[in-house]
């Protein structure tokens, strides 16, 4: 939501297709609407071989950086996250289903786009990382955004809080009458 406020509708990624025999870079646009969801799921049911279904929490941001502090194994966040105290017998299995039923239930950490490669017309299937492609656009913007206001400050001495104050509409008039004047 953040990167479609300040980015725009969309971001285009950059991939080489797959083929050993091409290499090609290709662009992949990406509509962020698509990527849109109403609501995460707070927990999931996982069932196992034994017909017993315990309930699953998907993991928090917060998990995530505990578990990383902490250097904790597979099996302890696995069971951070069972709605009850799992059997040991069957550890191996809760901890795979529960990879899985994680993955089905938030598509977006295990994002890969089929596309063809204009090419040569190879079938790709391209991992996407959209978290990270969105944080990469926020740092692009943000670097555009105070190359817009050290401009502006250095042609007309406002504060930057003047400047953001500014709809960017105008702020791109004025920046490009500042431009044709540097030029």
């Amino acid at each position: 939501a953040v990167t479609h406020a300040t980015c725009g509708e969309s971001l285009v990624l950059t991939a080489q297709c797959q083929s050993p025999t091409c290499g090609q870079l290709m662009d992949l646009p990406l509509q962020l609407r698509a990527f849109a969801r109403s609501e995460d799921p707070r927990q999931v049911d996982l069932h196992l071989s034994d017909g017993t279904q315990v309930g699953l929490r998907v993991p928090t941001g917060e998990d995530q950086r505990t578990w990383l502090q902490t250097r904790t194994t597979t099996n302890r966040m696995v069971e951070d996250l069972l709605s009850r105290p799992w059997d040991s017998q069957t550890a191996t299995e809760t901890r795979d289903a529960a990879d899985a039923l994680l993955a089905e239930s938030d598509p977006l950490t295990t994002l890969e786009i089929e596309t063809h490669c204009p090419e040569c017309g190879a079938s790709n299937l391209v991992p996407v990382d959209l978290e990270q492609q969105c944080l990469c656009s926020l740092v692009v913007w943000q670097s555009r955004l105070l190359d817009q206001v050290h401009h502006l400050a250095l042609a007309y001495h406002w504060t930057e809080a003047e400047i953001l104050a500014i709809p960017a509409s105008r702020r791109r008039l004025y920046l490009d009458r500042v431009m044709e004047v540097w030029q």
